[in-house]
């Protein structure tokens, strides 16, 4: 998941794929998604604008990926949507799991709309050196002086997830989602979403709301932003919805 405040930052880091590889991030590919979750769903959280509504609904049932959360301990993330997002949606949705961490990773788009993550992100809650280094060895090994070779670049990473999925999952993505110790969210990438329902600021306008109601097929709750009411609104919204609150999101 991108944090609130680096969320404008992903626009400027959008990279095409090859620039990506060159820097020997990790696509996280349908394939790869397959070779680490074996198809599991989950029901999670996504925050957007008003403004990208229309763009969220059209990735419904594709293999672009996007990033969600189930925990985050900044309620004002949640409670403020006006404030931070000027005219906000917490989006409530289903998808394949391509890849869950139990902190945020500072996964990143790029331009096609696949996410991509680096082991050893600066600023990322996990950091793995030896597991980026072990995947650049890889790489070059792999795909030597064929690097930029888009198809080679991904058919590589294939098989370093085949041959290291107990490392990925064990050593720097397992573990309980819920782990309170951890940083301020979880970051689960999924595709393939389904459009659940929301809850979004209560300044919307009647095309907006119209907007909701017909991207969104089950209840959506109006929140007013800014307010003490809308702490308990959306905290509700939340628990109804995955069942509890881990006590640090206060």
């Amino acid at each position: 998941m991108i944090k609130l405040t680096n969320l404008l930052k992903e626009i400027q880091w959008l990279k095409k794929s090859p620039e990506l590889a060159a820097e020997y991030w990790f696509p996280l590919t349908p394939s790869i998604a397959k070779i680490l979750n074996k198809g599991k769903t989950i029901k999670s959280f996504h925050i957007t604008s008003f403004k990208k509504l229309n763009q969220l609904k059209s990735l419904e049932g594709t293999n672009k990926s996007i990033s969600t959360m189930t925990r985050n301990k900044n309620i004002k993330l949640y409670r403020d949507l006006k404030a931070h997002w000027n005219h906000g949606v917490l989006c409530y949705l289903e998808g394949n799991i391509v890849l869950e961490s139990k902190t945020d990773i500072m996964s990143v788009p790029d331009n096609t709309g696949r996410r991509w993550i680096k082991f050893d992100t600066p600023g990322s809650n996990i950091t793995s050196f030896s597991l980026q280094s072990k995947f650049k060895d890889f790489i070059d090994k792999e795909a030597g002086d064929f690097k930029y070779d888009l198809k080679k670049y991904i058919d590589a990473s294939n098989k370093f997830a085949q041959e290291n999925t107990t490392e990925i999952l064990t050593t720097t993505f397992g573990g309980d989602l819920y782990d309170e110790e951890l940083g301020d969210a979880d970051e689960i990438v999924v595709n393939r979403i389904k459009l659940l329902d929301c809850a979004y600021s209560n300044d919307a306008s009647p095309e907006e709301i119209n907007l909701i109601n017909q991207i969104f097929p089950g209840e959506n709750i109006p929140v007013p932003v800014g307010t003490d009411e809308a702490y308990s609104i959306v905290t509700k919204f939340i628990k109804d919805r995955i069942g509890t609150l881990p006590s640090k999101i206060y």
